[in-house]
């Protein structure tokens, strides 16, 4: 109540007159400690406060306080104090951060003090730095670098990051203490003149000896064969492919394939031969040709003039071939085909082993 009738003495006054407080519940200063002269009071000041003590000596005499009224009037009177010494709103606070106290966004009233920085040390490549708004201070420290090594590339001592590569040993001189070869790794040992390590490296493996193809799978006229080429050091497979016979492999493999038989063999048991390969060589005796498609007759059996026992040849002449003619000597390859018969020109009919030849050579 001091501080209200320090800094509102006439409101004190028209509290009285209105009596809104009894006089008896204010302390009274003299004028001097308020910080005015004597001189400063008014005459109606004055009347004021002797009507006031009027009032209140009635009062006591009356003793008929009413405290409601105290009541109401201390609660009218806390609200002028409340609006002469407050902003007279709620408070809408900001939290503090690193350098502002916590403030009311509305007033601009602080409460506490700033929570200060965080700070987290330079780093070789960042500088001292406020870890909660990211404000910094000072410079990055810089790398603190050591010199690459043999084995190792410039690196830094505080952080561990490295730049360029290392250098790699400076060896003058290899000695292999081992032998490379096709299908094992060599080695060779050396000494560095820089840090005086001993190193040891590699020696690739040889190149293979191919060696000839090896045929694991004969081709026929009708179907591919397998061939196989091996390393001739090692024995390793080093390749495997298909192949097919060229029309001259084709003929080479089915000459190959061909026996010689007498005529007396395949005339004496044609039904036993049938169907085998079979080789002959012989005097052409009479040709009929339709087109490619030759009919001979051959004789087979060289006597020591001239050859006897005939036997029946069908042929299909391939093209850019000459022409067979009688009393060519050939040699012909071919399938025995048992036996064929025909009539003679006298109606008898002649019976001669049969031949269905696949080639022809004349001499």
């Amino acid at each position: 109540m001091c501080f209200f009738v320090r800094f509102a003495p006439d409101l004190w006054s028209v509290c009285c007159v209105w009596n809104i407080f009894p006089a008896q519940h204010f302390l009274f200063f003299p004028a001097a400690a308020w910080g005015h002269s004597p001189s400063c009071r008014s005459e109606r000041h004055n009347r004021l406060r002797e009507r006031m003590r009027t009032k209140t000596m009635k009062q006591k005499e009356n003793k008929k306080h009413t405290w409601g009224r105290k009541v109401l009037s201390l609660a009218v009177l806390m609200g002028m104090l409340f609006s002469l010494s407050a902003c007279g709103h709620e408070h809408t606070w900001v939290d503090a951060t690193c350098t502002e106290p916590q403030t009311c966004s509305e007033c601009g009233k602080t409460e506490g003090e700033a929570l200060g920085h965080t700070w987290v040390d330079a780093t070789c490549t960042a500088p001292k730095t406020c870890s909660v708004c990211g404000e910094t201070e000072g410079e990055a420290l810089g790398h603190t670098w050591v010199d690459a090594t043999c084995t190792e590339p410039k690196t830094c001592s505080v952080c561990g990051e490295t730049e360029g590569e290392a250098l790699g040993h400076t060896i003058s001189e290899w000695t292999v203490s081992k032998e490379a070869t096709c299908s094992e790794e060599g080695e060779e040992t050396g000494t560095c003149s820089v840090c005086g390590e001993t190193v040891q490296q590699t020696l690739e493996k040889l190149e293979h000896t191919p060696g000839e193809w090896v045929v694991t799978t004969e081709a026929t006229s009708s179907s591919a064969g397998v061939r196989t080429q091996y390393c001739e050091v090692c024995g390793e497979e080093l390749a495997t492919e298909e192949f097919t016979l060229s029309d001259e492999e084709i003929e080479e493999q089915y000459k190959e394939n061909c026996t010689e038989y007498s005529y007396d063999t395949i005339a004496r048991d044609p039904d036993e031969y049938y169907g085998t390969y079979g080789k002959y060589k012989g005097e052409v005796v009479q040709v009929l040709e339709d087109g490619d498609d030759v009919q001979l007759r051959v004789n087979i059996t060289e006597g020591k003039y001239s050859y006897s026992d005939t036997i029946f040849v069908f042929y299909e002449k391939k093209d850019g071939e000459s022409r067979i003619l009688e009393d060519d000597i050939i040699t012909l390859y071919g399938i025995n085909m048992g036996t064929v018969s025909y009539e003679s020109v006298l109606g008898a009919t002649i019976t001669l082993p049969c031949v269905y030849a696949a080639y022809i050579d004349i001499a």
